[in-house]
């Protein structure tokens, strides 16, 4: 059942979209987050099975609990937006459910971790394999922005997917060669370096000087173990052949702007020049800054930033306020945890990776299954930088794949042991399941309701029942207004401004009902609270 759960999560993940919106996060992952779910819950259910009583507890496993637990709090100081925490909960709590689950079976057991990685990669090989087809101009429903992003809806979000996977792809054909591992290594580095993606490259880069650096520290007992000439072989002609074809072969499918494209990328790594990517992300934090000052401990809860980033958009010169909805998230997930959970919340997020860590190290430093433990530090390597840059934790497939991987990297020194009986792992495991099934399927129904009535009123009507998150609401409300039936909108615009009380479209769409409906008073007032949160407001916006 855990090779079972771990295939539906992870490809499910990966593959699983609604190609009518590619184009929106929301709808096009709702089919994700539902693969995940049900992946989780047959690793659940697997782990009801277990007639062990014990559960132990390393620092892994507390610092999650932990990690959870302060931003269960968040929720509860901040947060009044149901759907926003039920949904981080089953997600976030999910998916560590899901590692550890996996974990038990995987720890213990080298062939389940043998089949683990092999899903990954193969995964990972298929993803980049319909990259390649974009790349070659093959036409494909959601084709259009001619960038490799195959079915992960942008191209940063592959490379980040595909620099994790790479370290792993590595070690099975370094360790079993094989032409699915040559193949694997070879496409995958391939459109790696075609998605340009900078916080990829500088992670593998980090990854690469890490592990570089361990096995100088045992180059002596290494060399009597493994054949370095082997290894160069098997790894690196697929690994130099990826970067010759990238860099040499046409790629009609693909379209940029620069002469030289990836030269370009690779010399833009640490830029921070106005009105580049590095500079936003700088902005990002210095508004998270000022969050993070306002709400040093908790946070301002899970899936808040969006209006705590709107309060204090001003921060940084020639800021806006955007007038409808916008990323829910900074390119960050450090930033992100520490401005929705607050500093207890980095911290025992910190500690968890660390722990992790920690047990690579032990493992490494006792020569245990040597190779497969540095792949993995890499891939956590990997990870942790890109994390820094960019969200992978905010994305169902990187969710899945993180969690697999950590579960074979968790090696437990646990130091707390529980007993719980049966039946009351059974209850909390069951309670659990209908959870996490229940916000996916309902956030998956409310995707195919609108798809179906082909964003309809009546669509968008029916998916807010579904699914009531801020930015369908707020859809159903500008569809309302631009209908004209503002009676019917207001309800859904009180909703908006009591749920996120710095968002500009609330108080926009309700002026345009004030004028529509002849209030000049009330127009006048909500200007003026427009005004307040955006001085520069453009005339004739709303």
């Amino acid at each position: 059942m855990i090779v079972a759960a771990a295939i539906c999560a992870v490809a499910g993940g990966a593959f699983a979209l609604n190609p009518v919106y590619f184009s929106s996060n929301e709808l096009r992952n709702a089919p994700k987050f539902l693969f995940l779910a049900i992946g989780t819950s047959i690793a659940l259910i697997d782990w009801m099975r277990s007639p062990h009583r014990i559960v132990r507890l390393g620092w892994f496993e507390l610092s999650l609990a932990f990690y959870f637990a302060v931003g269960a709090m968040s929720c509860l100081l901040h947060d009044d937006n149901f759907t926003d925490s039920t949904t981080w909960l089953a997600v976030g709590g999910g998916t560590a459910l899901l590692c550890l689950a996996i974990n038990r079976r995987a720890r213990t057991d080298e062939r389940y971790q043998s089949i683990l990685l092999q899903i990954v990669i193969a995964v990972a090989l298929v993803l980049a394999a319909v990259a390649a087809l974009e790349a070659l101009g093959v036409s494909l429903p959601w084709v259009g922005t001619r960038r490799p992003h195959s079915t992960l809806g942008n191209r940063n979000h592959l490379g980040g997917y595909l620099a994790i996977v790479l370290p792993i792809a590595l070690f099975r054909q370094l360790r079993r060669p094989s032409i699915f591992g040559g193949l694997a290594v070879f496409v995958t580095t391939t459109i790696l370096i075609l998605t340009r993606c900078r916080s990829a490259w500088l992670g593998l880069l980090v990854a690469a000087a890490v592990s570089g650096l361990v096995i100088y520290r045992l180059r002596n007992e290494l060399l009597e173990n493994y054949s370095f000439r082997a290894a160069i072989v098997r790894a690196g002609v697929p690994f130099l052949l990826a970067i010759g074809a990238a860099t040499f072969v046409p790629w009609p499918g693909l379209h940029w702007k620069e002469d030289h494209p990836l030269l370009s990328s690779a010399s833009r790594m640490f830029e921070t020049e106005e009105g580049t990517t590095g500079r936003m992300r700088i902005d990002q934090h210095r508004i998270g800054a000022a969050i993070v000052a306002e709400h040093p401990f908790f946070g301002v809860g899970p899936r808040q930033w969006d209006d705590a980033a709107f309060a204090h958009a001003h921060i940084v010169p020639r800021n806006f306020v955007v007038p409808y909805y916008a990323d829910i998230t900074p390119q960050s997930d450090l930033l992100r945890v520490v401005a929705e959970k607050g500093i207890l919340g980095l911290l025992a997020a910190l500690a968890a990776v660390a722990a992790l860590i920690s047990e690579l190290r032990r493992a490494l430093r006792k020569r245990n299954d040597f190779a497969l433990r540095l792949a993995l530090l890499g891939s956590v390597t990997v990870f942790t930088i890109h994390a820094l840059l960019d969200v992978p934790l905010f994305r169902p497939e990187s969710l899945a794949l993180i969690a697999v991987l950590a579960a074979v990297a968790h090696v437990p020194a646990p130091f707390v042991s529980l007993r719980i009986s049966w039946t009351l792992r059974r209850v909390l495991l069951s309670v659990c399941i209908v959870g996490i099934l229940a916000i996916a399927g309902l956030r998956a129904l409310s995707a195919y309701v609108i798809t179906a009535g082909k964003d309809s009123l009546a669509a968008e009507k029916e998916a807010v029942k579904f699914y009531p998150r801020i930015e369908l609401v707020e859809s159903y409300a500008r569809m309302l207004v631009g209908e004209g039936q503002c009676k019917e909108a207001e309800p859904e615009l009180k909703r908006i401004l009591s749920w996120s009380p710095h968002r500009l479209a609330g108080f926009g769409l309700q002026y345009r009902c004030a004028l529509i409906s002849g209030d000049q008073a009330k127009a006048e007032e909500l200007r003026f609270h427009m005004l307040e949160l955006e001085p520069d407001l453009p005339d004739g916006l709303f």
